[in-house]
């Protein structure tokens, strides 16, 4: 017995895969492709894939000619065109050549048939005759005259408002005169022009008796001029200077204060010694000062002048003050007896401080005592010392804080802080 057997290339029992454009309408198709790989290529519409054009119409217009926007075949649109130049659009030329779509604006003819023009019908009824009078229109028998409505030997003449046979009821003012000049005002009174006792309140309400709400001197609507309220200080002033310290009392801002800074030093190991004492010199504020040098007369300069033997000084330093000189200065002073600054309680206040920066020099050594004493309108305050350091230390009215004073140091750094003033 013969036996026989087929063999097909490839896996067994699977169709190989071709690919190709598999869409029957595209130009390349492919009858053996079995998977469309995105390769189809179509022919523009009204065209085969040869470029011929494969359909024409009645007119005549083939795939290469286009109809225009009137639908003529191998037209340029001029066939309905407007005057703008808008295929089939609805703007147009009056009789004065203005092309616009507005109907109402077109010109019209004058009564001299010119289009556009401006001659017109007088009262009597004559083409550009300017005539205003109609009782000039009219020749009445035995001279009669005639009225304003034309009437030979009528009654009707113009009211007080110009009206022809009127009543003067169409100029009346609120007051019935008629042109009168009275007008009705905010508090909805009939009243003659110019009257004024309709006012308003600062509420905004209108009243005519007196009675309107008012700003008091304070500038509070309604207000009764209380003190430390609007504009006004604490003394009831207004735009006043006045205001409350830290303590609730209500100071005048041209009150001046005055600190003494006393400075005492106990030489060393040497009890029968007297104490050295420098007290002239003082940190202040006043109205009449600034944080600036004012001369020798609200800032007064360090003489100095040292006695000899044991001696200990204090002073304020200022090499910002270029201004500050004096006969005992050689150059530009820059030590300071007394430091006054200017006397804006804000700057002392709410947690505002200010920072006076001394120095303190010696010919001994011990322990040196520095003193804050209140010379003038100063209760309580919020003072604090650094010593050398940006570290302060609290330190009351009539406190004092010592000093050690060592060989071979130089002058020590003060710097004093003061905020929170009480007058």
């Amino acid at each position: 017995m013969v036996g026989y057997f087929l063999f097909v290339a490839g896996s067994c029992g699977e169709e190989p895969e071709i690919g190709g454009c598999t869409d029957l309408s595209a130009c390349n198709y492919n009858i053996e492709a079995n998977v469309n790989n995105g390769t189809c290529i179509f022919s523009q519409e009204n065209f085969d894939c040869n470029g011929n054009c494969i359909a024409q119409t009645d007119d005549g217009c083939k795939c290469t000619v286009l109809y225009d926007e009137c639908g003529f075949c191998s037209g340029d649109n001029s066939s309905c065109t407007d005057c703008a130049g808008i295929p089939n659009g609805n703007s147009d030329v009056d009789m004065c050549g203005i092309c616009d779509l507005v109907v109402e604006n077109d010109c019209v003819q004058d009564c001299q048939g010119n289009w556009g023009g401006d001659a017109i019908n007088d009262v009597c009824d004559i083409c550009d005759g300017g005539v205003q009078d109609v009782s000039n229109c009219i020749e009445c028998p035995n001279s009669d005259p005639v009225d304003c409505i034309g009437v030979c030997g009528g009654q009707a003449i113009e009211d007080e408002c110009g009206v022809c046979d009127g009543n003067n009821s169409t100029c009346k003012d609120c007051a019935n005169i008629p042109n009168g000049d009275s007008v009705v005002n905010n508090c909805a009174e009939c009243v003659s022009a110019g009257d004024l006792t309709c006012v308003q309140g600062c509420d905004g309400n209108w009243v005519n008796d007196g009675s309107e709400i008012l700003i008091d001197d304070c500038e509070i609507c309604n207000g009764d001029n209380s003190p430390n309220t609007g504009v006004c200080d604490c003394n009831g002033i207004p735009n006043g200077l006045s205001f409350f310290d830290e303590c609730g009392n209500c100071i005048s801002n041209e009150i001046s204060w005055k600190m003494q800074v006393k400075a005492s030093i106990l030489p060393f190991n040497n009890s029968e010694l007297d104490v050295v004492y420098d007290e002239e010199n003082y940190l202040g504020g006043a109205p009449n000062a600034t944080d600036g040098f004012d001369g020798i007369i609200i800032d007064k300069i360090d003489a100095l002048i040292h006695p000899p033997g044991n001696w200990i000084n204090f002073f304020f330093y200022h090499d910002d003050w270029s201004n500050a000189t004096a006969a005992s200065c050689e150059d530009f002073c820059t030590k300071f007896k007394e430091d006054i600054r200017g006397n804006s309680h804000s700057e002392y206040m709410d947690g505002n401080t200010k920072i006076w920066k001394g120095f303190l020099e010696y010919s001994i050594y011990g322990m040196a005592t520095l003193t804050l004493s209140s010379t003038s309108n100063i209760i309580d305050a919020d003072i604090s010392i650094s010593i050398g350091t940006d570290n302060f230390l609290p330190i009351s009215i009539n406190e004092s804080i010592d000093i050690p004073i060592y060989p071979n140091e130089p002058p020590k750094e003060i710097h004093i802080q003061i905020s929170n003033l009480c007058y």
